[in-house]
């Protein structure tokens, strides 16, 4: 370890800075885990000179991903900033490590690093070029060769959330959600898996649009996204995240209100927003009510 892992608390607008000393022939990666709050961050030059910041999809779940390539200063500057409305407050998990280069697994290793900060960087600057959602992939397809089922996990879920939030390819997005699924159930990750089921329904819920909801493949559909939805509420609230929870209830209150199930979705609704108020998160409040 470049630094030993640090838990950071953001709770304002002033940008947070670690400083960080490492070898200058060393590769250096730098992951930002955040939990009830979203960041964006970035590596910043001694003078503070402009610097694009790196964020990953999934907003309050995503890792995010630097990599300092050599040659580079001794001294590294990390910059974390809240990328949240003004009310929201979390933690954020820094880990920053040397990558070793030496066996053909610590070269695969340095390349799926390379391609999910190359994705981090895109994901959020619609100006660049290239397809993050793909270059996340091509990222878990490095970490499934040297079995790391959690880094690909993660990885496949960032691809699901790029597809959803900026491609709006549902029938994709909810592919690579069941993906990552399936490697995150392996690990030791409850809330990632949680937000990939949660991820899976909300997706499969705007398929099931596009094929119709009374058609039976539509109804189909819908049945299956009510049903990771509601598991993954379940277990977001066993773990305590009752925003994600709410979003959850909310995600599933849509699904009912597009067939026409106007009780179950009020239901739904007044459900998540008891939730969102639990978590002092007011423009979730507004969400649930303007949904009412």
């Amino acid at each position: 370890p470049v630094l030993e892992p640090v838990t950071i608390r953001i709770a304002d607008s002033e940008p947070q800075e670690l400083r960080l000393e490492a070898a200058t022939d060393v590769p250096v990666l730098i992951t930002l885990a955040a939990r009830d709050v979203d960041i964006k961050a970035a590596v910043v030059s001694t003078n503070h000179a402009v610097v694009v910041y790196a964020d990953a999809p999934n907003r309050r779940m995503g890792v995010e991903t630097l990599l300092v390539e050599p040659p580079h200063d001794e001294a590294l500057v990390l910059r974390i900033e809240r990328n949240d409305h003004g009310n929201a407050r979390g933690n954020v998990r820094v880990t920053v490590v040397g990558l070793p280069t030496v066996t053909e697994d610590d070269r695969r290793r340095l390349e799926a690093a390379k391609l999910e900060a190359t994705a981090c960087l895109g994901f959020p600057n619609t100006t660049m070029t290239g397809d993050s959602a793909a270059t996340f992939v091509a990222a878990a397809k490095l970490h499934d060769k040297i079995d790391d089922r959690s880094a690909s996990g993660i990885a496949l879920l960032h691809a699901a959330g790029s597809r959803y939030t900026r491609d709006a390819d549902w029938e994709q997005a909810a592919e690579l959600a069941t993906d990552a699924l399936g490697r995150l159930d392996e690990t030791d990750a409850p809330a990632l898996t949680a937000f990939a089921m949660r991820l899976l329904g909300a997706a499969l819920a705007q398929h099931a649009n596009t094929l119709g909801p009374d058609t039976h493949s539509g109804r189909g559909t819908v049945n299956r996204a009510r049903k990771h939805l509601t598991e993954a509420a379940t277990r977001f609230q066993s773990l305590g995240l009752a925003y994600e929870a709410g979003y959850a209830l909310n995600y599933r209150g849509v699904s009912y209100l597009e067939a026409g199930e106007r009780e179950q979705a009020r239901a739904d609704f007044t459900q998540a927003l008891d939730l969102f108020r639990s978590a002092h998160d007011p423009p979730a409040q507004a969400l649930s009510l303007q949904s009412l």
